[in-house]
């Protein structure tokens, strides 16, 4: 198996980073310092979405004095959750039928690389795995002393980093977790789902948890931080 580092690639023309134009780039990294260490990999986008264009956004800071925009919701690999009641008071269509977290499907007993991007324009995020812990192995491309275990990861704009998860839990399913520091309070933190491939979990997201009301698949543990740099 060819082990990798995570890097970005994005546009640094007119507004087209924030609504989007950017991606991975993971480049070969052998000999792999951990190579023993895991037998199994995954990349977790994380990124803050503003509804109003952002040229429109821009201009209103820049031209008309406006405050920095806040961001209106926060996605994992691209997908979130908006409640409808605030889309409709915008003036928005909105269906929450419609919503769904990322899912990512993992093996028991298996270990890990998880390479995290902060891929924002402006936000950082506290990033979690509800019932397991993260031991950090790389930052910004650069293979680190392990750190860990770590409940939770702070990242910034720009920022990467790999953590080792080991798939240890007793249930199916489990919330990850992505709290955006600038956010509307009405506005739900940002979730997806870890899910267990035991051969029982749905197939289908659990829609009917998904919104502001759920409390969760399953807990929060008290929070051991990470704390990263904004460099």
């Amino acid at each position: 198996m060819i082990k990798k580092k995570v890097r970005r690639y994005h546009s640094h023309h007119s507004w087209q980073y924030v609504e989007g134009f950017w991606g991975a780039l993971i480049v070969d990294n052998t000999p792999e310092v951990y190579n023993d260490r895991y037998e199994e990999e995954m990349d977790i986008s994380l990124t803050d979405w503003h509804h109003i264009p952002a040229k429109i956004l821009s201009e209103g800071y820049q031209k008309e004095g406006k405050g920095i925009p806040v961001p209106d919701t926060g996605l994992i690999n691209g997908s979130g959750y908006y409640p409808c009641q605030l889309a409709r008071g915008k003036g928005l269509s909105c269906d929450e039928s419609l919503q769904s977290p990322a899912f990512f499907k993992v093996n028991p007993g298996r270990t890990y690389r998880i390479r995290l991007i902060n891929t924002s324009a402006r936000s950082n995020f506290n990033f979690s795995i509800d019932g397991h812990t993260m031991t950090v192995i790389e930052v910004d491309a650069v293979d680190t002393v392990p750190v860990g275990p770590v409940d939770s990861v702070e990242i910034w704009p720009a920022q990467r980093y790999s953590v080792l998860v080991t798939i240890n839990g007793i249930l199916d399913e489990y919330w990850i977790q992505a709290d955006m520091n600038a956010r509307d309070p009405n506005v739900p933190q940002s979730k997806a789902v870890l899910q267990y491939n035991r051969g029982s979990c749905p197939s289908q997201p659990p829609l009917k948890s998904f919104g502001p009301s759920q409390t969760g698949i399953q807990g929060r543990p008290q929070a051991t931080t990470l704390i990263g740099g904004s460099g």
